[in-house]
């Protein structure tokens, strides 16, 4: 993607953004549905302003790493630091749960695939 490109569908998306964030608000509706919204306006399934795909990716990961930045400067040190006490004891739990779950989802589509003679 050059940058001219990039520039225009930045343009783009902020311009329809702003004012559908600002309705959202306006409805104490979270800034991120508006931000939803407007890409679905916006993208390829919608008025098709923005249609190179690759370009959508990039903007797609420049978005979620801004807004786990948003939510890590948001957090206070000091709240997880007296949470560790609720939190970890479920994430012992669940972290090898998750890893069990994963591992024989993976086994079975594996198994599948043998008996059906396709390349695992």
């Amino acid at each position: 993607m050059d940058g001219l490109k990039f520039i225009h569908q930045l343009i783009i998306i902020l311009g329809f953004s702003l004012p559908v964030i600002y309705i959202f608000k306006q409805g104490n509706v979270p800034s991120i549905s508006g931000f939803l919204i407007a890409g679905i306006l916006i993208g390829p399934f919608g008025l098709k302003l923005i249609d190179d795909t690759a370009g959508i990716h990039f903007l797609a990961e420049l978005g979620g790493a801004f807004l786990l930045f948003s939510g890590g400067i948001g957090m206070q040190f000091s709240r997880s630091v007296k949470n560790v006490s609720e939190v970890l004891p479920s994430d012992l739990v669940l972290q090898p749960a998750d890893q069990l779950i994963l591992f024989g989802s993976h086994s079975a589509i594996d198994s599948a695939l043998k008996i059906l003679g396709g390349e695992p």
